[in-house]
């Protein structure tokens, strides 16, 4: 190929300028397009392909990984860019003579300068867990220009913790990125308010349409369902006080979140208004998932999504589903709790391997759907364990005890201590107080029980796993608002909201993945170099690279409990190498050479 078909081969090239940092970085795009809310074009699918050691874009262009690896024609050639003093612009040329004075001076001048220090264990480690994933594909697919910058943000979100933008510029120059560009505060918040809501569900759509619509799965899903509230001091539309679960008395926000419960990886989430209730988010998350164009999983839902209303739309709708029923609304099950009953007795219903007694029945239940009468039988599993229902009756009678007390003393009751005892207790003629023995016979009839609904589970014991194994969407909040201290929108801006919430369930789907793989050697007993995340996160940020000014990449002694660590998540170890071989001849060359030395006749 020659030279000139070589050079009109390469894409569409635009400089930014680092004059700060004595570089300019080399950029690719695809071409311009009007963008009618800024009133002005813009570049479309910018990329880095690579820099330049010159703030004013002359010299040798050194083309990174990324671009050698989609254009392999352009290894070991060395493209010059100079400035055209007639024209004004800048032109391209290949340059073969490897010993030419604009190839030595760029090396000589700088093969011994260090350009970067990097930590690059954790990079590797992310990167190896999104080769091929479905969140990697659908980012690029959804963000064609941002998709590295917020990677890079959500990378930042998993090491740093406390996620605050005026940070991230200094954890950027010291840290291996998918964006090696530094994004000051404003170019960060920028950044979030780039991402609106519909770009938010057109990720979703994508993102479902990657992992499980556009191929056949091989086993049922389940998908837990769970929400939290998370806090902000700021002033944002859904910010209200209301069912804070923290009991925290400041306005908060509620995330609810869908959790692939077998994987442990975050599919989706939704905000609502703090004030709003777990049962009422139901509709809502059920209509955008069936948008979203999916419905191939089992919901699975804790007592506090239970309503009849809720079951109604979640049948209607074609949606599978597993819900436990909260105590004070079993009464339409009561026959088959009485049944129940009567078959623990014989005790031939208990099931050593969940170590509860079970009894299933297929009920049928009459629907209404779209003004249409419809009967449907539903699987309803009822569990007991006779030493939750001792507990459960000790704690009532402790905390009967504890409110007559404080009645007795005269103190105020709190709304939920008001509550119970509403309930539980009584004041005779007398003004004595009293336990109302009629509640606490009903309250312990259904004592160490609970029962569980399914439309299309049949068996107890999966139906027991299954909802069991909502842990891992408990654990998701867990890790997002401790682990990745995430716990308050630090945002004082509605517009940066939605961008904030977005590069948190990046890394938050980042963090599971590595949190579902070290479960399953901890889980099989298998020897790990650290029991937490967190931990490995720390220890991978050890991992140095030292970058020079002639593409020589040099790795620092890596310990044994590194070098594990990346085992852990099969992640290649990082060696030492020329990035461009271009440097190669002219090494030994321009080595400086030791005092004293004289040539050899």
């Amino acid at each position: 190929m020659s030279d000139s078909t070589l050079l009109n081969s390469l894409p569409r090239i635009y400089f930014d300028r680092k004059k700060s940092r004595g570089i300019s970085y080399v950029k690719a795009f695809d071409g311009n397009a009007w963008d009618g809310q800024k009133g002005y074009a813009v570049k479309i699918n910018t990329r880095t392909i690579g820099v330049i050691d010159s703030p004013d874009a002359q010299g040798l262009i050194r083309f990174n990984n990324e671009f050698l690896t989609q254009r392999p024609d352009f290894k070991n050639v060395a493209v010059v860019c100079y400035l055209n003093t007639d024209t004004g612009k800048h032109e391209f040329r290949i340059e073969h003579n490897l010993s030419s004075k604009v190839v030595t001076k760029h090396i000589k001048a700088c093969s011994h300068e260090v350009k970067h220090v990097y930590s690059i264990g954790n990079y590797l480690v992310y990167m190896k867990l999104l080769e091929g994933d479905p969140l990697l594909k659908s980012l690029k697919d959804s963000f064609p220009e941002n998709w590295d910058a917020i990677l890079s943000l959500a990378f930042y979100c998993l090491e740093d913790g406390d996620f605050t933008s005026n940070r991230y510029a200094l954890y950027a120059q010291g840290h291996k990125l998918p964006c090696q560009e530094e994004l000051t505060p404003t170019a960060v918040t920028r950044l979030f308010q780039s991402i609106s809501k519909e770009d938010e569900l057109n990720f979703f759509t994508k993102y479902m349409e990657e992992l499980y619509c556009s191929h056949e799965l091989p086993t049922r899903r389940f998908w837990a369902l769970d929400s939290t509230s998370i806090s902000t001091y700021a002033k944002l539309n859904d910010a209200d006080r209301g069912h804070n679960k923290q009991q925290e008395n400041i306005p908060q926000i509620n995330v609810l979140m869908v959790t692939d419960q077998k994987t442990g990886r975050p599919i989706f989430y939704n905000r609502f208004n703090g004030s709003i209730p777990d049962v009422s988010t139901v509709t809502s998350t059920f209509e955008t998932l069936l948008h979203l164009g999916t419905r191939s999983f089992v919901a699975v839902m804790d007592r506090g999504y239970y309503s009849w209303d809720n079951m109604n739309f979640i049948v209607g709708a074609g949606y599978h589903f597993l819900l436990c029923v909260p105590l004070d609304k079993v009464s339409i099950f009561q026959k088959t709790i009485e049944e129940a009953a009567v078959a623990f007795l014989t005790g031939d219903k208990y099931v050593s391997a969940i170590d509860e007694n079970v009894f299933t029945k297929l009920q049928e239940f009459t629907f209404k759907i779209n003004g249409k009468t419809v009967h449907k039988k539903l699987f309803v599993h009822v569990f007991y364990d006779q030493e939750r229902a001792g507990a459960f009756t000790k704690k009532i009678q402790k905390r009967r005890n504890d409110i007559m007390q404080m009645l007795k003393d005269g103190m105020t009751l709190d709304a939920t201590n008001q509550s119970f005892a509403d309930e539980y207790l009584v004041q005779d003629d007398n003004g004595g107080i009293t336990l109302n023995n009629k509640a606490f016979q009903e309250a312990n009839q259904h004592a160490g029980i609970f029962v569980l609904v399914s439309d299309t589970v049949s068996d107890g014991k999966q139906a027991y796993y299954g909802y069991k194994d909502r842990r891992t969407v408990e654990d998701c909040f867990l890790d997002l608002k401790v682990k990745m201290c995430c716990d308050r929108f630090r945002t004082s801006s509605e517009d940066s909201l939605v961008g904030k919430c977005f590069v948190e369930f990046v890394a938050l789907s980042l963090y599971m993945r590595m949190e579902h793989d070290l479960r399953k050697l901890l889980d099989k007993n298998k020897p790990v170099p650290h029991h937490s995340v967190k931990t490995i996160i720390k220890e991978l940020d050890g991992i140095t690279e030292i970058g020079f000014a002639d593409s020589f990449i040099t790795i620092k002694p890596i310990s044994k409990t590194q070098r594990e660590c990346l085992k852990l998540f099969n992640t290649n170890e990082p060696v030492s190498k020329y990035i461009e071989n271009i440097a190669v001849p002219n090494m030994i060359k321009y080595a400086r050479k030791p005092h004293g030395d004289k040539a050899v006749n």
